[in-house]
């Protein structure tokens, strides 16, 4: 018999990837994890970036909140939405009734000589002063830290809302290199930058020496997705907490093995995925069924993905008298499980998957992966030093994976979303 719980969390309460950092749906990380708490114990500046939705902003509130550092993240799509980085710590200030003082009096004696005595005139006068609001926010972090004797950080999220901004840019800049100035140095607090793009440093580099920065900053590796066994338990954790019933073992594990390859391991996408089953076993009575997953897949591909699955359609090759070379080249590239990959990788892709069509034709898939680095939306980037080749952006990979399949004579087909 399977007793049902009186009071139970709903699904948005367990999955729920844009949510503030959940520990008990955080999945360990231990090699990101050491990297970062070493960089702590240094005192430069730390960058950390990794393709959207791979966990680097759970994972930075896992450390901080660990090591017990005091906090304060400032989203960059504010600032670029105010055009200014100072507003965002006025704006958090007034939040938590902070109280800047911007109007100081000065009183000033003259003395006077007279014969008989000295005298004393006095003056009052009030000036408003200019407000650095940097220098204000480092005051206000300091009062409000438990621990003020330990070093502070201010996390700086979504970089990549502010890199076509060379304004804000510049500001962020300058805030890094203020960090060492004498005035600002006594209030022991540093800066992290999180972003979901490559190579920081250059858009330093864009506005600003990049000497003056480069000495002041430490840039960690890439922020990579989940293992397959990190997946697992992330899924299984989830549906445990939900208490959501499988018919048997098999059919748990199966779930679990294809949540993992559809999402690629993406915390982001995981979560996203979870919900879509979730809801719809919370219909069945919390009770999972193994087309759950296809109607899950439908409603991911047409909302998360629906900017990328459209991406992909326009690009494909709907003639069906012939077998085109492009289709296998794009169901291949959605096996990709490396971040980076060779043209003889998709090579030898093609020929394991499509041996009928390959055999002893000549095979050129350089053409092909060119042509996704000049679409709109680009699809593929080209490392133009090692001739290598990566997606623009994960979505694309998750979506190649959900959206085609190959036919008994070796055709790529495109799932349509009403099939599905």
């Amino acid at each position: 018999m399977r007793f049902i719980r009186m009071s139970r969390l709903e699904p948005e309460e367990v999955f729920n990837p844009r949510k503030e950092y959940d520990p008990s749906m955080y999945i360990a990380r231990p090699d990101h994890e050491r990297q970062f708490k070493n960089a702590l114990r240094n005192d430069l500046c730390i960058l950390i970036h990794g393709q959207s939705g791979t966990g680097k902003t759970w994972l930075t509130r896992r450390v901080l909140i660990e090591e017990d550092y005091y906090f304060k993240p400032i989203n960059l799509a504010s600032a670029s939405s105010a055009k200014s980085i100072a507003s965002c710590f006025k704006n958090i200030m007034a939040r938590e009734n902070w109280q800047i003082k911007t109007k100081y009096t000065e009183t000033k004696n003259a003395n006077v000589k007279i014969p008989i005595a000295d005298g004393g005139i006095s003056h009052a006068a009030e000036y408003v002063a200019e407000v650095d609001y940097f220098l204000e926010f480092l005051k206000f972090m300091k009062h409000r830290a438990k621990n003020r004797g330990k070093k502070r950080y201010i996390v700086f999220e979504n970089f990549e809302a502010i890199v076509d901004s060379d304004e804000l840019i510049k500001e962020l800049t300058n805030l890094i290199i203020l960090i060492d100035d004498d005035e600002v140095l006594k209030f022991n607090t540093k800066i992290i930058v999180v972003a979901a793009t490559g190579d920081i440093q250059s858009y330093f580099k864009r506005v600003s020496n990049i000497n003056t920065i480069d000495n002041r900053v430490m840039e960690l590796p890439e922020i990579r997705t989940l293992k397959t066994q990190q997946s697992f338990e992330l899924v299984e954790r989830g549906f445990d907490k939900l208490d959501i019933h499988f018919n048997n073992q098999d059919d748990k594990e199966f779930y679990k093995r294809e949540i993992a390859w559809i999402t690629g391991g993406v915390p982001q996408r995981l979560h996203e995925f979870c919900l879509e089953l979730s809801i719809r076993c919370k219909e069945n009575n919390w009770s999972a069924k193994k087309e759950y997953l296809q109607e899950a897949t439908k409603t991911w591909l047409s909302t998360s993905l629906n900017k990328n699955y459209a991406a992909i359609s326009k690009i494909f090759v709907y003639d069906s008298r012939s077998i085109s070379r492009k289709n296998q080249v794009l169901f291949c590239l959605g096996l990709k499980e490396k971040e980076y990959f060779t043209t003889k990788e998709i090579s030898e892709d093609l020929i394991t998957e499509f041996p009928i069509s390959t055999f002893e034709k000549k095979i050129n898939v350089t053409p092909i992966l060119n042509s996704l680095c000049s679409t709109d939306p680009i699809i593929l980037y080209k490392d133009q030093e090692t001739k290598k080749y990566r997606f623009a952006d994960n979505k694309f990979t998750l979506c190649l994976r959900s959206m085609l399949y190959k036919d008994e004579v070796e055709n790529v087909q495109i799932y349509d979303l009403d099939d599905i």
